[in-house]
């Protein structure tokens, strides 16, 4: 998502393109409906072995085996740090979840969505 901390961050190109706020809250709100009733596995994990620069991700998928992959990934947190963990950055694998597309040009403001 292109916004204040990604626009100067991140080499946007025909390969990386921006994408709106707007375009991701609807397509996380798709998401969520689609989540709703569906058996969802969580994790709460985190990169980085130096405490300096680490960051807690909470991963939520929708297959047991890409959750186990974070589990491999990802470094554990204690029993102790994951009563006080908060997640800096939340990754969501909803495969199944299709968006409906529509052709646009690179670089289009046109909502897939």
């Amino acid at each position: 998502m292109k916004d204040e901390l990604t626009a100067d961050t991140v080499n946007w190109n025909d390969f990386n393109q921006p994408f709106s706020a707007d375009n991701f809250e609807k397509l996380y709100r798709k998401i969520t409906r689609y989540f709703s009733g569906k058996p969802v596995w969580v994790r709460d994990c985190m990169a980085c072995a130096d405490p300096a620069h680490r960051l807690n991700i909470r991963v939520i998928t929708e297959t047991p085996w890409s959750n186990l992959f974070a589990y491999n990934m990802f470094l554990r947190p204690s029993e102790e740090e994951l009563d006080q963990i908060e997640p800096d950055w939340t990754v969501i694998q909803a495969p199944a979840c299709m968006p409906t597309l529509r052709r646009t040009a690179p670089g289009s403001t046109t909502s897939p969505w």
